[in-house]
């Protein structure tokens, strides 16, 4: 019989809910030691995205913040710990030396890269992955990471990424993404580049009429495939479904009514997926993947995909090469070949 390897670890519980285990300890004191989310994941080999959902979902349970803007440093900010967040590791340290007789310590699984790239951190899309192979021939090395719109404006706040890409759309104004930048750039300045725009709509296997899917959502008749929190799709999901409420009378919320709604994917090739496999009957997704895999679409509205730098960085090469490739004729060309797509 092979012999058995014991491993103990530490978790703190509030309230019979796991709030802190090892491997997000490590992740703290890593953010403590780095002045950065993105550093960190990357010293602990987490991916980016799942570092930022961690952190989400503790903040969450908590009901405060644990990590906070930066000020100075490389880049102008990062990311540290808030007041609270350093109490809750050091009440884990303490634990940990009470329990263990020794220090909890961390190393990094991943150096310092030597050549630092540049940072996209925002919302994905087939445009932007040929933007991408487009800066590259002008000798610009994009490093991507795709954790949605709200995620990608936080990370440019903290001074993690030196762009970003964002659709969110400001139910108050009816417009996109400055309303946001206003709201959450704390007096950061930012700077705007115009993008293009998308069209988002329902789409289904059958063919519905747009009453048809309210109704049928709405009496738990069809099912719903959800966008991941956070992103800019799932805002405008959540304000079209509550619109359709109040029209209608309804009271509660959207999930006591739908089912699906709280099963979510990350992507629109995801949602496109889900219905054609069956597995849901109804999402919402961008024209462009419905025409792929050939499913019924109902138009909604054109969404506008901008970028956003810091004001700072407006004038810097890689973002003169992002302007010049955008109003470029190629650029425009790929634009026109995408079912969906306008400049």
């Amino acid at each position: 019989m092979s012999k058995f390897k014991e491993k103990l670890s530490l978790s703190l519980y509030k309230n019979n809910t796991e709030i802190l285990n090892e491997n997000l300890a490590k992740l703290l004191l890593m953010i403590h030691k780095t002045g950065s989310i993105l550093s960190a994941s990357k010293a602990l080999n987490i991916p980016y995205t799942r570092a930022w959902e961690h952190l989400m979902k503790l903040e969450n349970l908590l009901g405060y913040k644990v990590i906070e803007a930066r000020r100075g440093g490389r880049r102008g900010g990062g990311a540290k710990l808030t007041y609270e967040g350093l109490k809750l590791i050091n009440i884990y340290l303490r634990s940990y030396r009470k329990y263990f007789n020794k220090e909890f310590e961390v190393e990094r699984l991943r150096g310092e890269e030597a050549y630092r790239a540049i940072y996209y951190i925002g919302s994905d899309d087939i445009l932007v992955r040929k933007l991408v192979g487009l800066m590259l021939e002008d000798g610009y090395r994009l490093e991507t990471y795709y954790i949605g719109s709200l995620k990608g404006l936080a990370a440019l706040i903290l001074g993690e990424a030196d762009l970003s890409g964002i659709h969110l759309y400001h139910p108050g104004t009816d417009s996109y993404n400055k309303p946001y930048i206003d709201e959450y750039s704390r007096g950061i300045d930012l700077h705007l580049i115009k993008g293009f725009k998308r069209l988002q709509g329902f789409i289904s296997r059958e063919e519905y009429s747009l009453e048809e899917i309210y109704q049928g959502l709405f009496t738990g008749k069809l099912r719903f495939i959800n966008r991941n929190p956070g992103s800019g799709t799932r805002i405008f999901i959540d304000h079209i479904f509550t619109s359709y409420m109040r029209e209608k009378n309804l009271s509660g919320r959207a999930e006591d009514y739908i089912k699906g709604y709280n099963e979510y994917v990350y992507t629109h090739m995801d949602v496109a997926n889900k219905v054609l496999e069956g597995y849901t009957d109804v999402g919402i997704c961008i024209k462009y993947c419905s025409t792929y895999y050939k499913l019924h679409f109902i138009p909604l509205k054109w969404e506008e995909f901008d970028f956003i730098v810091r004001k700072e960085d407006a004038n810097k090469e890689y973002v003169k090469s992002l302007q010049n490739i955008l109003k470029s004729s190629r650029f425009r060309e790929m634009v026109e070949e995408l079912d969906g797509y306008m400049i």
